[in-house]
């Protein structure tokens, strides 16, 4: 399992200790930005030890894009977006704590 959140600090030891969900936003989708291809790795370690995880990417997007919805409309839909995505999340969650424990 994974024993943080963080991608840098993540290791593969400790069971139980992941996460239970992980929303990862990306600005762009370049190929050369280095968080995203270390982003979707770590999506893919957080997925291999059972954690839920959603990747959004925001194709055009500048990195601080969910500050600029009052000024650009699609920011504002990105920012919709995310928030559709953790509200799911937060949903699933609180479902998933109020099943009954076997």
């Amino acid at each position: 399992m994974l024993t943080s959140a963080a991608p840098r600090l993540a290791r593969d030891e400790a069971p139980g200790a992941a996460p239970r969900a992980q929303l990862l936003i990306y600005a762009n989708t370049d190929l050369r930005n280095p968080l995203r291809v270390q982003g979707e790795a770590y999506a893919a370690r957080l997925a291999a030890a059972g954690v839920a995880t959603v990747v959004r990417r925001e194709p055009g997007m500048v990195h601080n894009f969910l500050l600029w919805d009052l000024v650009s409309p699609a920011c504002a839909a990105a920012a919709d977006r995310v928030a559709d995505d953790l509200a799911t999340q937060l949903a699933a969650e609180a479902t998933a704590r109020q099943a009954p424990q076997t």
